[in-house]
């Protein structure tokens, strides 16, 4: 039997990745749903996302934690295989990549759990924002890449919306940190962040998948 030619081989890789990075940001986004449900008393309002990983249930929070960044670190790869010859793609993936590392960090290192403390915080603080602000950066660098390709750019015409939405969360989130007193629903806000971000790297994934068809 005669081998599969390279491109061949590499379409399926990107397919076969796009895949398994689909499957981690929906797992993901499951458990976004589902954690609420399971731990009415965090509050869906109030509560942050990092409260649903301590106490019952915490293993569920940890598995959402870990897949997004199972699945970011894939799409990652998949995009990195030439998706589009844009200088921002390599700013992109490696900020995915950073990104992803830092989610394995939120499941590693349980709000309030032991670990080594920066000048962001603890250890689950800091990896919360790396990996808030490395998800944002790349979903810009992504946009701004897929803007100079013409197949991509009518992909890339949602970006700057999932990214502003992304980012007045992240404003909201950090101002309820530094005053606590402001009305502000920390849960609402944080999933203001993170939802577009689930958004945005669902439907790149199925792009990745649709063009190694």
């Amino acid at each position: 039997m005669d081998a599969a030619p390279p491109g061949t081989r590499s379409r399926h890789a990107v397919a076969g990745l796009a895949t398994f990075g689909l499957a981690g940001v929906l797992v993901n986004a499951a458990v976004l749903l589902a954690a609420p449900l399971l731990r009415p008393e965090v509050g869906l309002v109030e509560g942050g996302l990092s409260e649903y990983a301590i106490g019952p249930w915490a293993w569920l929070q940890n598995v959402g934690f870990f897949a997004l960044g199972v699945g970011s670190f894939a799409i990652a790869v998949a995009l990195s295989l030439g998706a589009t010859t844009s200088s921002w793609l390599p700013i992109g993936t490696a900020l995915l990549a950073l990104a992803a590392s830092a989610c394995l960090a939120l499941a590693a290192f349980p709000m309030g759990g032991l670990g080594p403390t920066t000048l962001l915080g603890d250890a689950h603080q800091t990896a919360g924002t790396l990996a808030v602000g490395l998800q944002m950066a790349s979903l810009l660098a992504t946009t701004l890449a897929f803007r100079s390709d013409p197949e991509w750019r009518p992909l890339a015409a949602m970006g700057p919306r999932l990214f502003a939405i992304a980012l007045g969360g992240a404003f909201l989130s950090q101002a309820e940190l530094l005053w606590p007193a402001l009305p502000i629903p920390f849960g609402v806000v944080m999933r203001m962040v993170v939802v577009p971000v689930l958004i945005w790297w669902t439907v790149v994934a199925i792009r990745l998948r649709a063009d190694s068809a």
